[in-house]
């Protein structure tokens, strides 16, 4: 994951060089995100039986890249990718965790004026799971549909660079081993972004 992160790091300083030149920043943008996750109780459904289960709070990692339309700067479109740490089952006399990889493309209408741009947005993707035991026969991984909505502010920090401090609600569903699986996250969020 270090490695990870320093690399995704190097290629902005790579592209802060190549742009230097240039008179301010372009539409595009890329950016690196992590935070506090608190989970909602993942519903499990087999059959006719349906019950709730609980999971401690974790963390998320990822990374985007951005376009703001130049024709009408309140909207941009992004695609993104993150990771939801391992969530361990906080029940009594229950073990299994949960882990998340998530590819999601969102739209985001932002106040374009001045140094503070506050947004709102919506968002689409796919997810693929690992769930282990959950006290139900699942020890697998699957894909599945999910969604999102979002809220936040960015700012104008630097020439070409901007942070984000963001909320998020994210739910995916799958189907692994006969099993209908929704979990529910909310995502508290700090970014940093270079436009260009």
């Amino acid at each position: 994951m270090k490695q990870l992160l320093v690399s995704i790091f190097a290629l902005f300083f790579i592209f802060s060089a190549m742009t230097s030149y240039a008179a301010g920043p372009g539409p595009y943008y890329a950016g690196v995100f992590g935070g506090y996750v608190i989970p909602d109780k993942m519903k499990l459904e087999n059959g006719s039986e349906s019950r709730d289960v609980s999971f401690k709070n974790s963390w998320a990692l990822g990374a985007k890249v951005g376009y703001i339309l130049p024709s009408w700067k309140y909207l941009a479109l992004e695609a993104e990718y993150f990771y939801l740490a391992k969530q361990d089952v906080d029940e009594a006399g229950a073990s299994g965790n949960y882990s998340a990889n998530n590819l999601m493309f969102n739209a985001l209408l932002r106040y374009p004026e001045g140094n503070i741009h506050p947004f709102l947005g919506a968002g689409i993707g796919c997810s693929w799971a690992a769930v282990s035991d959950l006290n139900a026969p699942v020890d697998a991984t699957g894909n599945g549909f999910a969604w999102q909505i979002l809220a936040g502010v960015n700012f104008d920090i630097a020439p070409n660079w901007s942070a984000d401090v963001a909320y998020r609600y994210f739910s995916s569903k799958y189907g692994i081993e006969g099993v209908d699986i929704t979990a529910k996250n909310n995502l508290l969020l700090l970014g940093i972004n270079y436009h260009f």
